[in-house]
């Protein structure tokens, strides 16, 4: 499933305040919690800022996103320098 611009737009605005870990692979991932779902944003070199899972009340499912290049820069400033 795609995201629509606007579920991935409060997406990745909420992406900018929270904690990044390495994950292998993944490059560098976080969790938001965005109405009812926790999506999971990922980091990497090779790529824009993207979701590719949510998860609500007991399942998970594909949520794909890419981040604009506004908000890819963005993020990539919060994970450098954060608050």
């Amino acid at each position: 499933m795609h995201l629509d611009r606007a579920t991935a737009d409060k997406v990745f605005e909420a992406a900018c305040q929270a904690r990044f870990h390495p994950t292998g692979p993944l490059g560098m991932t976080a969790q938001v919690f965005i109405d009812e779902y926790t999506y999971r944003i990922c980091i990497t070199d090779e790529r824009p800022a993207h979701t590719d899972l949510r998860a609500g009340w007991g399942d998970a499912e594909e949520a794909l996103a890419e981040a604009t290049p506004e908000q890819d820069r963005a993020l990539r400033e919060a994970i450098t320098s954060p608050a």
